[in-house]
């Protein structure tokens, strides 16, 4: 009868348990698991045990007709140990030891035989503990008094944090101090594990089952309080006339209630985000948002955040090949477009976007270069147009992108007029800029880099006038003067500049600037389709450019309206630089790693006279007006 009461738990005590309903077990049957061990720690093998210590320590899957007894048998077969059940639903022998075996459920003997906890009444859940003892004196030699009424705790450890004082199982109040942890666990031992011991956070309510089970972890923030009561009358044992003790833990922690619910509020949008498809992206942003607005110790309690990283990573991967298939179809419409018309004059930007590209053919590069030639030579002291020096910046940009040295063409040196600080200052910036971008491109020193700087505003923008901020100016600056070290602080200020001005739908209001800061972007080694800086709500300065895209071919200056040649042109320069940085290729105006090769006559031709003269200068004018040409 003893025997019978040794191994078994009281129907009162599955009540007390708070264990999980059977519906909600089946839900998850495949995921639950208890912990089974075996072992013999009172029988040496020099007094004749078969074997000693721990027998087997497993984790055994839960069934939906599992019971406490079943579950021990699952785990011995399943680790290959023999066993023989006695006549009262017990164990004879275990691996070849004989004797009397005591069950523990969670640390305590229960009042009820082993068959009687089963997962379809909740006596067995998930988590639990099940461990099988081996007793040479009815329980007594591994922890069960039948005649005690002691109901201290013999030993109490926590995961995490230090205790104020070691333990004493006189002493029933502790301070408990965390640092950096919002969970811990704690494993209380009693005395007399006849006695159940129950944790509970704040409010010690013994008549109900919101407890703790041992080893459970808890959140807890600072000024918590967990409280354990060990062998309260009202709860099942086979032992009565007992006091129950209790002991608190003060919890001393930095980390607030506040802290820990933002970190919750978080994790949820993460669980939430389920699958990561582009119609989700949402989802996924928002929860990043809201992830990075979280102070440090906030961030370190988002048990989820490993969910949150891999999400945003496929939606990267996603979003990349997104705008790979934009960028390729609109580069490759774009180039065939360009293509279509005679290389001439006055299409510088064309030509240079088209052999940057590797798009120009032969016969196009030829035919510009010939052309060129013609221009170069109605340079008077070096200078193609009294006023301009532009002209002369961006031929010398068309000539070294042709794969020609400008110092060398059809007998014309055309970076001498623009190292004219003088002659450039009549076009204010726009001169300098360009000035600097022509020389600097092929490797000679960038003499007007002082004059830029000295336009830059405390804001770090530049300006044209030197008081208004403007997108256009800030962006060529930023060509101009990228790849500096001396000048990497400015640059860096105006990229910022930029940044905070561009447009909720990654735009700057028009084709053309927007085209300017892609380059602008590219020319300093930042990538405009997935630097953070340039993305506004999950919108790219790649997608701001895409807005002005009519298809087949050419752009719009503003949304919703007709097809421009001179947007069609900045946009594709755009393209082309993105190409190229992410091609591991040098700038679109670097050609300081090209075998640039003088130009001569006997690549050209004579110069066109008569009716093609005159048509060489009529291009000339539209060509300066195009380049002067300055939208808002």
């Amino acid at each position: 009868m003893i025997a019978k009461r040794i191994i078994s738990v009281s129907a009162a005590a599955l009540l007390a348990l708070g264990v999980l309903p059977a519906a909600a077990f089946a839900a998850d049957t495949e995921a639950a698991t208890v912990k089974v061990i075996v072992e013999n720690n009172t029988l040496s093998k020099d007094k004749g045990a078969a074997w000693s210590g721990v027998l087997i320590e497993t984790e055994v899957p839960l069934k939906a007709d599992s019971d406490m007894l079943t579950v021990v048998c699952d785990a011995l077969t399943a680790e290959g140990k023999t066993y023989e059940l006695s006549s009262w639903g017990g164990f004879d022998t275990v691996a070849d030891l004989n004797g009397s075996w005591m069950l523990t459920l969670n640390d305590w003997f229960t009042t009820e035989v082993a068959s009687s906890y089963t997962v379809a009444n909740g006596g067995v859940t998930a988590g639990d503990v099940i461990d099988v003892q081996y007793t040479l004196d009815w329980g007594s030699d591994i922890g069960s008094d039948w005649l005690g009424t002691d109901t201290s705790l013999s030993a109490l450890t926590v995961s995490a944090g230090t205790l104020d004082k070691e333990f004493s199982p006189e002493v029933t109040e502790y301070t408990l101090t965390l640092s950096g942890v919002s969970e811990v666990s704690v494993l209380p031992t009693a005395l007399n594990k006849n006695f159940q011991v129950r944790t509970y956070k704040n409010e010690y309510a013994p008549e109900s089952s919101a407890d703790y089970r041992r080893g459970d972890a808890i959140e807890v923030v600072d000024g918590d309080k967990l409280i354990i009561g060990c062998g309260d009358p009202a709860w099942p044992s086979t032992n009565y006339g007992q006091t129950e003790t209790v002991y608190t833990l003060n919890i001393v922690s930095d980390i607030t209630g506040d802290a820990l619910v933002a970190a919750k509020e978080v994790e949820e949008l993460i669980d939430a985000i389920g699958e990561v498809t582009l119609e989700n992206e949402k989802t996924v942003t928002d929860a990043e948002t809201a992830y990075l607005r979280l102070n440090d110790t906030q961030k370190q309690l988002v048990g989820n955040a490993d969910v949150l990283e891999a999400a945003v990573a496929k939606l990267k991967e996603l979003k990349k090949k997104e705008v790979d298939a934009s960028f390729n179809k609109m580069f490759e419409e774009t180039a065939e477009k360009l293509s279509e018309t005679e290389p001439a004059i006055g299409a510088e930007w064309k030509m240079i976007g088209l052999a940057r590209a590797g798009k120009l053919s032969e016969k196009s590069k030829a035919a510009f270069a010939k052309a060129l030639a013609e221009y170069a030579k109605t340079a008077k002291d070096g200078k193609l147009n009294d006023r301009r020096s532009t002209e002369n910046s961006k031929e010398s940009v068309a000539a070294a992108a042709l794969g020609y040295d400008p110092t060398k063409y059809a007998g014309t040196d055309m970076l001498t007029a623009v190292k004219d600080e003088d002659f450039t200052s009549i076009q204010g910036i726009t001169g300098d800029i360009w000035a600097n971008i022509a020389l600097t491109g092929v490797g000679a020193e960038g003499v007007h880099t002082a004059d830029l700087l000295d336009a830059q505003l405390e804001s770090g923008a530049f300006s044209f006038d030197g008081q208004t901020e403007d997108v256009d100016i800030t962006a060529m600056c930023i060509t101009a003067l990228a790849g500096d070290e001396s000048t990497a602080d400015a640059v860096a200020k105006a990229v910022e500049w930029l940044s905070s001005k561009q447009g909720e739908d990654g735009s700057y209001g028009n084709c053309e600037s927007t085209a300017q800061v892609m380059i602008a972007l590219s020319s300093a080694g930042i990538n405009g389709a997935e630097d953070e800086r340039f993305i506004k709500n999950g919108v790219s300065l790649m997608d701001g450019i895409a807005a002005y895209y009519l298809g087949s071919g050419e752009f719009a200056h503003l949304k919703g309206g007709t097809a421009d040649s001179m947007s069609t042109e900045q946009a594709f320069l755009a393209l082309t630089s993105y190409y190229r940085l992410t091609n591991n290729m040098s700038a679109i105006y670097d050609f300081t790693a090209d075998k640039l090769v003088p130009y001569t006559e006997e690549e050209g031709s004579n110069p066109p006279t008569g009716a093609a003269a005159g048509m060489v200068m009529i291009l000339l004018a539209g060509a300066a007006a195009a380049a002067s040409r300055k939208r808002k």
